[in-house]
């Protein structure tokens, strides 16, 4: 069960999906039904305009992107790099975070989870932003003292892993 179950799922590839997702589900079931999206490229854009097309009337403390964060599906298109020589996706998070200030949110974040990390990242790490590589059960605790602005806590998280 969720808990958080005002969350929004977006599955994409090279294209943005509705998907139902039902917050009683077990994790299998969620797993078993995201999995039959996606495939064939990535644009990690496309959840962030979908965000602020879709749900822009909405409040989120933030996104988690999920993804191999690699994006090359956008090359050689200019509208994917988004504006300035910036990303896609700084410009679309960007227009995410206004939109929130607006609605009250003070401080959105936006947390990329690359699976298979390489050497780039589309959302460099800033106070608002975090890019973890990899995956395990520590990503929940990392994400959620992130979420809550903990910086001590954070650290005492990356402290504690053994290596």
């Amino acid at each position: 069960m969720f808990r958080n179950p005002d969350s929004v799922v977006i599955p994409f590839d090279t294209q943005a999906y509705k998907a139902k997702i039902d917050p009683s589900d077990s994790i299998l079931s969620l797993s078993a039904r995201l999995s039959k999206y996606g495939g064939g490229g990535t644009d990690v854009s496309l959840p962030l305009v979908e965000a602020n097309k879709r749900y822009a009337k909405r409040t989120f403390a933030g996104i988690v992107l999920v993804s191999d964060n690699e994006s090359w599906i956008n090359s050689g298109r200019v509208y994917g790099y988004g504006r300035g020589g910036s990303t896609g996706v700084m410009t679309e998070w960007e227009k995410f975070k206004k939109t929130q200030r607006a609605r009250g949110i003070a401080d959105p974040k936006l947390v990329c989870i690359d699976i298979a990390p390489y050497g780039n990242t589309q959302a460099p790490d800033r106070q608002d932003i975090l890019n973890i590589g990899g995956f395990s059960d520590a990503v929940f605790n990392v994400v959620n003292n992130f979420l809550e602005s903990d910086t001590n806590r954070f650290v005492r998280e990356i402290e504690a892993v053994e290596l």
